[in-house]
Order: structure tokens, then sequence, then C-alpha cells
């Protein structure tokens, strides 16, 4: 990307300097002319002479306010053209903020947001307004005498910089003409001498000769400061000629000027002038270096003091003038760091201020360097601040490899590690180490987004997230602008760049699942993780102790051969949240397990050896989720009841008996009084034996504790009598419930095919109606509410119909079982064909259903049947 030299944009020529001037002065004339007008309606038709002539004047005065509108536009252009220019002849990439800038139409291009958070407020509001004065927002001309001198000595140097790196553009661009004349402006005429030679020393630096020279036919330097006045311009142009080796004829001036113009037009050179001292200025057109055929590039070294302004209106149209570079201008870093920081603090000791500039100078132009070390020097009186900072900036900090910063700014690099870095607390650093997962965070991200990622990932509160936010975007380590859809937030290159070499130093999350791994890997590295994930491997030990105080989620299932963890294993891991041991052999929790106070969600589904839940799990009083699914676990023990912030709960009474008869270990399964404490819970999962009678009587102790329960949102469980529905309130019917109503037994081997019984286990609302007899109100009430029927085994039904089609109108799993008796799905009794039954019907299973013989008796079946997934198993269906 092309960077000075590719931003000057295309522009109307011909809009001069006096023009400029006198815009105040045509608006106030437009304004007294059109108040003291007769015509007081618009658009009312002139009647008499003199109101012909009134009209014509407005018409001419509107003419000239759209002239002057159309020059303010030119001059705001101009002065966001040369401002975006000068920004990317700085270090900072600049990539995201330059393309959202020429990518508008010219007449539209506004100065890019992202510029919010690294300029002064002022200084875009004076380039947007086309504030041409080029110092006004610097510090002004009278506080100049108060900038150090070093730091005008760098402005200059900065102004060269600027100049080569748009000559060095133009070359490389294909449009070679797209910007033929430059002005760099400077403070003074002894200024205007030294950047001369700064010139001239950057051209014959050997990288620029090669880079710059060789694109030219020829490189002059013209010196006007030897032809002080107006009158010596037949000298000049004399002397031009001789640079050029043109033959020349002595007092003709037409003929000269037009040799001159005639080899600039079929040559192409790079022509450095140097204007005269004083008010006086040299007008190039006259001297023939500016026609309309010129194919080089002119540079003119000039000064822009205030005194010389009036005079220099008369001279190079700034319609023609493609580039303007002002050394004032590039007092810009210096600026921002006293902006930032506090121009007060900087002024107030001359040991503070010459620490200040060698800090300037240190950090050069890199804006973002620059701000971040004011932000940490901020409101500091003590000289010792500000020379630990400069000594910041000028050390390699040893524990971090440089090398992969290759290509990366070393002063940004020093300000980003040493004084941003080791200054930020543990959570501000895993907040940026998160982002580099984010590649959209370089262009630019609304501020909630952000946040809602850190909370995901991170396990970091609203309040801790806002404020961690806060306090990156107040230190400037992220940038913020106001854009559509609320506050953006965005990273720079550089250090999006460091934070992901970083991550690979200090990963955030070690993600080694599925693997095949034998054994946990890089346990050096899990000190910072945030993150560890396991799962699917063969790991069959962990080590004893592991220092992971970063530590929030371990995610350990599915790895079969784990059948015990070290008693001190969880010892040093006081932030973790989540673990999951799913799928494991682990046969019980160690100690140091109990010990974790921030312990949110404990999985332990699928653990088939996991046979007792100790009553020190009453200790993780942050529990909010615990998955005991596919257990062998025969109790809860009562300890339970001091999980108060409990919102999910998943439980499993599947205990394996050898022989049949022999007792449990604990008489009641769920101990009375222990789920009412738990007042949050949303969701309740209680699987249950069938062959366990301690249930029949523990479901009716505990069942009006359930649905006493004024947060739960979803219940699943067994009830083996229907005469217990009974207890159920109506509210219950709106939850998302899943109920085994009836004398369930469990089976070894189901005759319901796999994908089938997940059809139905994945139904919200869902009844499981197993060797039912006739049909009860309880049952017709659950129906009416139901999503998903599994009817297993009834005794006496033979056709829906009997539940009342009204009661079905919910359907959309229906799945039928071994119902020996029924003869039709739907029909039987008094139908009416107008009726749309089963309007929601989407999947029908039936199995084993012998004296089937219809799915439907009537003359027109349901309309459901059309568009529904049928599948039959082992019937004889006949349609009648």
């Amino acid at each position: 990307m092309s960077k000075a030299g590719d931003t000057a944009k295309a522009e109307s020529e011909g809009a001069s300097a006096s023009q400029t001037s006198t815009l105040t002065s045509l608006k106030s004339t437009i304004s007294s002319q059109l108040l003291s007008s007769n015509m007081s309606k618009a658009g009312a038709t002139p009647k008499t002479e003199s109101e012909w002539a009134s009209a014509s004047q407005i018409r001419t005065l509107t003419s000239l306010q759209s002239t002057i509108s159309s020059l303010e536009l030119i001059n705001s252009l101009r002065r966001k053209r040369d401002l975006m220019s000068l920004l990317c002849s700085y270090p900072l990439d600049m990539r995201v903020i330059f393309d959202d800038f020429i990518s508008k139409p010219y007449c539209e291009s506004k100065l890019p947001l992202k510029l919010e958070g690294l300029l002064p407020k002022a200084i875009i509001r004076d380039a947007e307004n086309g504030d041409m004065s080029g110092s006004n927002f610097i510090f002004g001309d009278a506080n100049l005498d108060f900038i150090p001198e070093a730091i005008l000595d760098m402005a200059a140097d900065l102004a060269v910089h600027q100049l080569m790196q748009t000559l060095i553009s133009i070359c490389k661009s294909k449009n070679p003409k797209h910007a033929k004349c430059i002005r760099l402006s400077t403070r003074s005429d002894v200024e205007k001498r030294t950047v001369m030679e700064k010139v001239t020393a950057a051209l014959n630096d050997k990288h620029h000769s090669l880079d710059i020279l060789n694109s030219f036919h020829g490189h002059l330097t013209i010196d006007a400061t030897g032809y002080p006045t107006s009158e010596a311009e037949k000298e000049l142009k004399q002397h031009i000629c001789q640079l050029l080796q043109l033959s020349t004829i002595k007092y003709d001036d037409i003929l000269c000027t037009l040799q001159i113009e005639d080899e600039m037009s079929r040559s192409r050179y790079l022509v450095i002038l140097v204007d005269r001292d004083g008010e006086e200025i040299v007008d190039p057109q006259k001297v023939g270096l500016y026609g309309t055929l010129l194919t080089g590039v002119l540079v003119i070294i000039t000064t822009d003091s205030p005194s010389s302004q009036q005079a220099k209106e008369g001279g190079l149209k700034d319609g023609l003038v493609n580039l303007e570079i002002r050394t004032k201008e590039h007092l810009l870093p210096w600026v921002v760091f006293c902006d930032t920081a506090g121009k007060e603090f900087v002024y107030s000791s001359d040991a503070i201020l010459t620490t200040a500039v060698r800090i300037v100078e240190e950090c050069r132009s890199h804006l973002h360097a620059i701000l971040l070390v004011a932000k940490w020097l901020k409101n500091h009186q003590d000289v010792r601040m500000w020379e630990l900072a400069l000594h910041k900036l000028q050390f390699t900090n040893p524990s971090h490899d440089v090398i992969n910063f290759h290509g990366l700014n070393s002063i940004m690099i020093n300000t980003f590690l040493n004084l941003t870095w080791d200054g930020m607390n543990k959570t501000q650093q895993n907040c940026l180490l998160s982002c580099s997962g984010i590649p959209k965070i370089r262009d630019g991200m609304v501020d909630h987004e952000l946040m809602n990622h850190w909370m995901s990932s991170l396990f970091v509160d609203a309040g801790e997230t806002e404020k961690n936010l806060r306090q990156l975007v107040e230190n400037s380590i992220f940038l913020q602008f106001d854009g559509v859809g609320g506050r953006y937030i965005w990273l720079p290159e550089e250090t999006y760049q460091m934070l992901e070499w970083l991550c690979t130093s200090y990963p955030l999350l070690i993600e080694k699942s599925n693997l095949g791994l034998t054994e946990p890997p890089n346990t050096d590295k899990w000190h910072n993780a945030v993150r560890i994930e396991l799962a699917g491997n063969k790991i069959s030990e962990l080590p004893e102790s592991l220092d992971c105080v970063q530590l929030k989620v371990l995610m350990l299932q599915q790895n079969a051969d784990l059948t015990k963890l070290p008693s001190s294993f969880f010892y040093h891991m006081p932030l973790l949240c989540i673990l999951n041991l799913s799928y494991t052999s682990v046969r019980e929790l160690p100690r140091s397990l109990f010990f974790l106070e921030q312990l949110r969600e404990l999985y332990l589904k699928g653990c088939e050896c996991f046979m007792k839940l100790p009553p020190e799990i009453g200790n993780l009083e942050k529990l909010e989720k615990l998955d005991l699914d596919e257990t062998q676990i025969t109790h809860l023990p009562k300890e339970v009841q001091k999980l108060t912030n409990m919102q999910s709960l998943t439980l499993c009474f599947y205990e394996y008996r050898v022989k049949k008869n022999r007792s449990y270990s604990c008489s009641t399964i769920i101990p009375s009084g222990v789920l009412s404490k738990l007042k949050r819970l949303e969701h309740l999962f209680i699987g249950v034996n069938p062959d366990d009678e301690r249930w029949n009587e523990n479901v009716q102790a505990i069942l009006p504790e359930i649905l006493g329960l004024e947060c739960l949102k979803t219940l699943s469980m067994y009830i083996p009598q229907v005469e217990l529905l009974k207890l159920i309130p109506a509210h219950i019917f709106k939850l998302d419930f899943r109920f085994i109503v009836g004398r369930h037994m469990q089976r070894i081997i189901s005759s319901i095919p796999p994908a089938t019984d997940v059809e139905f286990k994945q139904s919200n609302r869902s009844l499981k109606f197993v060797k039912g007899e006739g049909v009860t109100d309880e049952i017709k009430m659950l129906l009416r509410h139901s999503k998903a029927l599994f009817l297993d085994r009834h005794f006496t039904l033979k056709s829906l119909t009997e539940f009342e089609m009204k009661n079905l109108e919910q359907l959309r799993v229906c799945i039928l079982a071994e119902c020996k008796e029924m003869q039709t799905i739907v029909g039987g009794g008094d139908l009416d064909d107008n009726i749309d039954m089963l309007p929601h019907l989407l999947f029908l299973s039936i199995f084993q259903m012998k004296n089937l013989r219809s799915i439907w008796e009537g003359s027109t079946p349901p309309p459901c049947l059309f568009g529904m997934c049928c599948s039959l198993c082992h019937c004889k269906v006949v349609p009648s």
C-alpha cells in the first residue's frame, strides 16, 4: 500500500489562496444584502423594475454562496489529505485507517472514525473544518517559543521523512503524474535552510538514491535565496537553463521560459526549489517550472510565517499544490504527549521537561507508543517516574524473546512489554490475550460484543468486565470511536501481533482433545492457562499437583482409562469454575476438590464406576450445575441442601446389584427437605431404577417439595402411580416436563430403534405412559399440554380417540409400542370429518402392534399423515 503520495486525492484546480481568504467577507456581504432585500417571501413574482433588479442580485449572491461552500469543501479536503499523508508517514500501521479514508467518494471523504482514539479532538475538528493555518491546532504561534529546540528539530526531521516517503510512493505509483507539486512549509528562513540541508542529505542517502533519483531523468536543486527580489527572476531563469544545460539567449526572457517549460514537459525531473528569504516568493509558473505538461515532481521549500502569508497569496495557487507538508504539524507527537500526560506536569520542572523530550525523541513519531507512555506518566510529578519510563523504553526485557517480534517496531515492543503489560493485573492481561483470537478487533468491534466474549470465555462477571474495559481504554491500550450501533473498540495491528506471540508463551487455552495422548501435555505452561481441554484421550494418570492459579475450565471427559485423581490435584486451582469428568472411570472424588470455592459446574455423567457422592459436596456452595446422569450412586447426601445456588441438578439412581435381594446402603433415595432448600433450581432431572421399591414411598414425600420450587423451568422424573398426578398443580404443565408415568420396567434390550428413542428424548413436554389401563382425567390433562407421547404396553386402549382428540392437538411426536388391544390409531366413535385431527403431528412410530388393522378409520385421512415421518415395525396394517 502506498502511503503519503497515494493519500493525495484528485481535486479541482484553480481555487486560489486569495479566494480562500475572502470567504468571511463574502459571507458577510451575502448576509447584509439578503437582509436589505425587499423580497420577503421565497418564490414571490417580481412586479417592478427594482424588484427584478433585487431578484437578479439574490441569484448572484446565491451563486456566490454556492462558490463559497465549494471552496470550504476543497479546503476541508486539502486539510484532511495533508493530515492523512502526515499520519501515513508515521510508524503506526495505518492500513485500516487509510483504507477507510480512500474508500469514500472524494466529495464525501471524512477523517476515519478510528483517529478519535489517537489524536486530540481539536486537531480532528480543525482538519474537518478546513483550518488552513496549520499551526493553530498545535500550540498556536505565540507558544512556539516554549517548545524545546530538540522537538523543533525532530519536527523538521519528520517533515523531511514525510517528503522522502511521498517521493518514494510517487516513484512506485502506477500513476506517476498523481502528485506534481509538493510544498514543504517551514517556520522561518533559518529552519528553511536547515530543512534544505536535511533534504539534500536524505537524497544523497544510498537507499533514497536508489528508490527516488533513479526514477527521474534528472535532479535539480534550485536555491532562490541568491535571487532576493522579483527583479532578479531573469537571472534565476538563466541559472535554471544552465542547470538544464539549455542554450540561452541573453535578455530574451520569454524564450528562456519556453525552453524551461519544454524541457520539463519532455523529461521527468525532480526539482527542489528553495524559496527566497523574506516576504517575496518565487512563482514557479513564471520561471517555467510548473506548466500543464510537467511530468516530474516539483518540491517547493518555503516559509509559513504569519508575516509572509499575505505576500504568498500571489504565488503558486493552492489548487496546484498536490500536498502540503508543514514542519509545525510534525510537532504532533509532542502535542499528543503533552495533551495526554498533562502539559502542566511536563513543564513543571526543567528535569521533567528534559526527560519528556528524551522520551518523545525515543518514541519518534509512533503515536500509539507515545500515548501509552504518556498515560503511564499521567499526573506524575516525581522525576524518578519519568526517568524510569525512559529507562524502560531503552531496555529490552530479558523475559521476552524479542526475536519472536520480528518486523515490529522496537520502541512499541519495549513500550508495550515493559510499561503497559507489566503494569496490568492478571485479569486485564487475560482479557487482552483472549483478543488474539478475535481478528476483527483490528478493524473494530462493538464494546458490548467484546465484553460478552470476556464473560463467556474468561468467566468474568459483568461489573468486572466493564471495569477492565474502561481501564484498558483509559490507558489507550484499546482505542475507541463512536460508530453505527454504539461505541467501537479496536486494537492496532502491532499490539495484536504481540498478543498473538504472548499467547504462545503464556497460553490462555490449551486445546489437546482427541489426540490419543497418554499423559497431560505442556504442564509447564499450565500456570497461565484459563482453559484446558484434554477430552477424548487415553490419559490414565494426572500429576499429583499443578500450579494453575488462573485455571477456570478443565475438561477431562472421555478419558476412559482415568480411574483416579490424585488427592492434592486441585489444591492450586483456586479459580476453577468448570470441571468435566464425564465418561471417565473415576470411582471417587479427591479431598482437594471440595476446597474449590469457585466451582460452579461439575460433570460426572457416564462415570459408571462412581457409586457414592460424599457429604463434602456441601462445601461447594457456589455450585450451580451438577450432572450425575448414568452414574451408580444410590442416594443423595443431605448436605446437598447447602448448595443453595444450584440451578441445574441431574440425578441418576441406578446402582447395579449383583444380588437382587441385597439391601440398599441407604433406605431413602432423596432425603426429605433437601430439594426444597434449592430455591434457585431451574432444571431438575431425576432418573430412578424402576425396580427400586424405595422410590414408591420417596416420590410421595418429595413431590410436594419439587412442585413448590418457584424458579423451576424443566422437570424430568418417574411417577410410578397415575394417582400421583392429582398432586400436580396446573402451572407445572406449563413447564418443560418429561414424565414417565406407570409401572415402568428397566429393559436390557429395547425394541425401540435408537433414532426413535433420541427423537422422543429430544422433545420437550413429553409423556411416556407405561402399562396403563383405561383413560383417566389426569392423563387427559397431561396429554393436553404434551408435545410428545410414548404409549408403551397399554393394556386396554383400542384407539387414540379414547384420549379425546382435543387433548392430542399439541402432539408433534407419537410412538406406540406393544399396545396389543389397539386396532386403529385414529378412528372409532363419533368423529367429525371437518375437524383437523392431530394438526401438529410430525413423527409417528409404531412397534409390535399385532392387532392394529388401520392408521385411521373414516372417509378422509387426517392432513397430518401426508407430511409426517412414519415408521412401522412388526405391524400388519390394512387401511380402511
